[in-house]
């Protein structure tokens, strides 16, 4: 109860457009446009049209750093 009150909260003191731009920003993402007239899509003709939205959104996120081309990212590990 606490913690939502405490969300809640937070929210309300937030300035409307910073919490519009954040918004909007996850929603381009992440919601799945029609390709032909970028709409939202809602609608998927089979199975596969999903995976593909599921790797081309969620598959950049955890990619793996290329290397040998001598520029590789550090880790971001800490003993």
């Amino acid at each position: 109860l606490f913690l939502l009150f405490y969300l809640v909260l937070l929210y309300s003191q937030m300035d409307s457009s910073i919490a519009y731009d954040i918004t909007a920003t996850v929603t381009n993402a992440i919601v799945p446009t029609n390709d032909n007239t970028d709409d939202n899509q809602k609608e998927y003709s089979d199975k596969s049209e999903v995976y593909a939205w599921l790797r081309n959104t969620f598959a950049p996120i955890w990619a793996d750093p290329k290397c040998g081309d001598g520029s590789c990212s550090q880790q971001t590990e800490y003993p």
